[in-house]
């Protein structure tokens, strides 16, 4: 009897052993069957990204493609054009009518949506000639002391505009019509100051003694009926001209009644 109890002990035993063998086997199994689905999660998780991925290039594609071909439908009608671009940055040269006018500004895009850019003067590009109308392209030439002028004009542009932070690439388009402004407004004084000169022989330009940004235009005005009625007028130009006003001052050449007269006269009007 003991005998047939311990034969049926180790026959017990073994096939004690043989499911705990089966359990771990079977949970060794689960934990696969686990790490399994886990990963077929992530699959389907990443593939319904790349979808939402792909829906998004597809729309964001067709917007680069209206925007293409809404800028080139207003090609010419700017006095600015792209210089060239990347995925994360792109380049913008505006023209004026001098070459001393011209300037490129070009941004960078982060990943995280940053904007930063850096604004120089240049000698334009014959590549981008063909962008800008007959009207922009037509340079006038220009006295040395007016075009180191509209040089520096430019130069202080381009230290005033790196001042500037941009805060989002959606506020790029209002910075470009900024700077197409301020160049403008330069390019049409360079035209007041051209017609002065034009129009007064005798007048001279020349950098202030008091500051090497800020700049004296001076002429003589003269009465053809009193050869003694001579009349010297400097305009004082800052360095924040042409965006702020200027100042003259009058000063009779020689002191008599009738300069004292032109004087008052001119200081009234």
């Amino acid at each position: 009897i003991l005998k047939r109890q311990k034969s049926s002990i180790f026959f017990c035993e073994k096939e004690i052993l043989e499911l705990e063998s089966q359990v771990q086997n079977a949970e060794k199994n689960v934990e696969k069957l686990n790490r399994s689905s886990k990963s077929l999660h992530q699959i389907l998780e990443t593939n319904h990204q790349f979808e939402a991925l792909l829906k998004n290039e597809k729309m964001c594609f067709k917007s680069a493609d209206t925007s293409y071909f809404k800028f080139f439908a207003v090609e010419k009608l700017h006095n600015w054009v792209l210089a060239g671009s990347t995925e994360s940055a792109f380049g913008i040269i505006f023209k004026g009518s001098l070459d001393e006018t011209s300037l490129l500004i070009s941004f960078t895009i982060a990943e995280s949506s940053i904007v930063s850019f850096d604004a120089n003067r240049l000698q334009l590009p014959t590549s981008t000639c063909s962008f800008f109308s007959d009207n922009v392209l037509k340079n006038k030439t220009t006295h040395p002391a007016v075009s180191d002028f509209f040089s520096k004009k430019v130069d202080l542009l381009c230290k005033d505009l790196r001042r500037i932070e941009i805060s989002s690439p959606k506020n790029i388009p209002s910075f470009i019509h900024f700077v197409e402004l301020k160049i403008s407004r330069i390019d049409a004084a360079s035209k007041e100051l051209g017609y002065a000169l034009d129009q007064c022989k005798n007048a001279y330009l020349q950098q202030s003694k008091i500051s090497t940004d800020a700049y004296e235009l001076t002429t003589y005005i003269i009465d053809p009926s009193a050869v003694e009625s001579r009349l010297q007028v400097t305009f004082s130009i800052p360095d924040c001209y042409p965006f702020a006003p200027g100042t003259h001052e009058l000063h009779p050449v020689k002191s008599s009644p009738r300069n004292v007269s032109i004087t008052n006269e001119l200081i009234r009007t």
